[in-house]
């Protein structure tokens, strides 16, 4: 998974995601920074994808959610913030 967060927050730090399998919600990964000395999450998330993954749950900073649609055998996956994309 690649995020792309809005201007002031490029890499998206305190993004939550979970992958969606049917009723079934994986857990969240989130992405961070400074959690140890110069330490910092890398731009790519890898997530396990399930039989039955549907769907990709995102939590952006400031709260706001979104599910992408996962194709069957979707391997790679980009987003962006609703932010964003708007513009």
């Amino acid at each position: 998974m690649k995020v792309s967060g809005d201007p002031g927050n490029p890499l998206g730090i305190g993004t939550q995601m979970r992958i969606v399998a049917g009723a079934s919600r994986g857990p969240v990964r989130e992405i961070r920074a400074g959690s140890g000395y110069w330490s910092m999450d890398g731009a790519v998330t890898v997530l396990a994808m399930p039989s039955g993954a549907s769907a990709l749950w995102v939590r952006w900073p400031g709260g706001g959610e979104q599910i992408v649609p996962l194709k069957p055998g979707q391997r790679d996956v980009s987003i962006s913030s609703p932010r964003v994309q708007s513009r």
